[in-house]
């Protein structure tokens, strides 16, 4: 029995020592006791200089308050999950953490157990997200996500006021086919062949506007993958070309008039001359 048990004991000390997350053993005032490596490795503190830190000097913005409320709820529950920001001790630098704190009641006393882990990499996935959803909603081309059965599932704001239409869908509804809003029903199955076999795709497309109405548009199709690079569909961005074309269309006619202009004063200088001959010619008999 005492063989089992030290077998044990050392099995709960190496999960301890050699756990994914930080993990520190504080009492229910949150002064730590004990740490596991992770934690020196995250805090940056070396050998025994964790021990007697307090955890309001390791979380930004804790204070005995937060302790309290702590050990008053764990007394019903089983964790509590904070999300803080974590003072690497050898740096002073802080660092963005998801922390779990577990009560831990024993025959010599309570103790609260901290499970620290560092989401650096999530918190900088997460401000890109945002930053390409910010870039993506005020962007003026129209963008559309577009799955292998031709489904649009993500459209942004300039892509509804490019076809005219609102952003009506439900949850739960199934998502417009491309196709719908397409002049040509059957260009959406053309792209999707000609991204699927990994080529990228560039011309002009009329939008189908729900009164009729055609918009001419620059197209661009590029293939959208997965992380592990299987094709899930294909990304569109649409420029509205009615104003170019409005242009082109204006430089055409002022073109077509300069030439005209230029032919009539042509034909005006050829007829001056025989005129003034002949007016003279008059003017003598």
């Amino acid at each position: 029995t005492d063989v089992i048990y030290k077998t044990v004991l050392d099995i709960y000390h190496q999960q301890f020592e050699h756990a994914y997350d930080a993990t520190l053993i504080t009492d229910v005032d949150g002064k730590i006791m004990a740490g596991n490596v992770r934690a020196h490795e995250f805090l940056l503190t070396p050998g025994e200089a964790l021990r007697g830190i307090n955890m309001t000097q390791v979380i930004s913005g804790a204070d005995a308050a937060l302790m309290r409320t702590l050990a008053s709820t764990l007394e019903t529950e089983r964790f509590a999950r904070i999300s803080a920001w974590c003072l690497r001790g050898g740096e002073g630098r802080f660092f963005p953490a998801e922390i779990a704190v577990h009560r831990i009641n024993l025959g010599t006393g309570t103790f609260l157990c901290f499970f620290i882990r560092d989401i650096s990499w999530r918190k900088k996935a997460e401000e890109r997200l945002q930053t390409v959803d910010t870039a993506m909603r005020v962007a003026r081309t129209g963008i559309a996500m577009v799955n292998l059965e031709g489904h649009l599932w993500y459209a942004n704001p300039a892509m509804y006021r490019l076809c005219g239409r609102r952003n009506e869908s439900a949850e739960g509804s199934p998502p417009p086919s491309m196709s719908e809003w397409l002049a040509d029903p059957e260009m959406s199955a053309r792209l999707l062949e000609t991204v699927a076999a990994g080529d990228s795709w560039r011309g002009e497309i009329a939008l189908l506007r729900p009164d009729g109405a055609k918009v001419i548009t620059e197209c661009q199709a590029v293939a959208n993958r997965d992380t592990e690079g299987e094709l899930v569909g294909m990304v569109l961005s649409f420029a509205d070309m009615t104003d170019r074309l409005r242009a082109v269309n204006a430089e055409r006619q002022v073109e077509r008039n300069r030439v005209m202009m230029e032919s009539l004063g042509s034909v005006c200088h050829h007829l001056g001359q025989p005129a003034t001959v002949l007016l003279n010619s008059i003017e003598m008999l």
